[in-house]
């Protein structure tokens, strides 16, 4: 998909490898990304589940 334009990814499976000129995190959680962190940092603080494309909960 990437040689015709495709962009974006699904959280749960990227499907290949991240290239040096994407972010992951930006583009499966977008604008939701700080709120999602606020409530990674208040439920998970220890970042146990940090499979797939990790939101970091220090970045609250």
């Amino acid at each position: 998909m990437r040689s015709v334009g495709g962009e974006g990814a699904y959280a749960g499976f990227t499907g290949v490898d991240e290239q040096p000129w994407e972010d992951w995190t930006d583009q499966v959680y977008g604008s939701s990304y700080d709120r999602l962190a606020d409530v990674k940092n208040q439920y998970d603080p220890e970042n146990v589940f940090q499979q797939n494309v990790n939101i970091d909960p220090r970045d609250a």
